[in-house]
């Protein structure tokens, strides 16, 4: 996680983006350090609050040439960095959860958020094909 270097480069404190984003200081400093396991809507809280991507919660940057996700399915947090990797982790999503994920409030949230990006919108688009190819490789 890169959310100390994130608070310092913005001359933030823990305190004030806790607050923020509705959490407790124990627990970003919890996530901060690799501890526990935070909620997608934590993630997007604390990404909120530090005016960031969640990507850029785990990387300094998108990089087109490198795949970088963020999963959260059944109570886990995943952030595969290849096909194969995401690949396992959707292999027992049942149909009904593909059509959910690329169509969620947070999902159309970020769609709209990130409108003039195109390499997220394109990363997103990606993202979307994946899960519907996935889901036809189990019929």
């Amino acid at each position: 996680m890169r959310i100390k270097d994130i608070l310092k480069s913005r001359g933030l404190t823990a305190k004030d983006v806790a607050a923020t984003a509705g959490v407790t200081e124990a627990m970003l400093s919890n996530i901060a350090n690799g501890k526990g396991n935070p909620s997608l809507q934590s993630l997007m809280k604390i990404a909120d609050a530090l005016d960031v991507s969640v990507a850029e919660l785990f990387t300094d940057e998108i990089n087109a040439n490198k795949m970088v996700a963020f999963l959260h399915y059944r109570g886990r947090s995943h952030t595969p960095t290849t096909i194969a990797e995401i690949m396992a982790i959707l292999k027992d999503w049942r149909e009904e959860e593909f059509h959910k994920l690329c169509h969620t409030h947070d999902f159309e949230h970020m769609r709209e958020l990130y409108a003039d990006d195109e390499v997220i919108q394109k990363l997103m688009d990606s993202l979307c094909a994946l899960l519907h190819e996935c889901k036809d490789l189990d019929h």
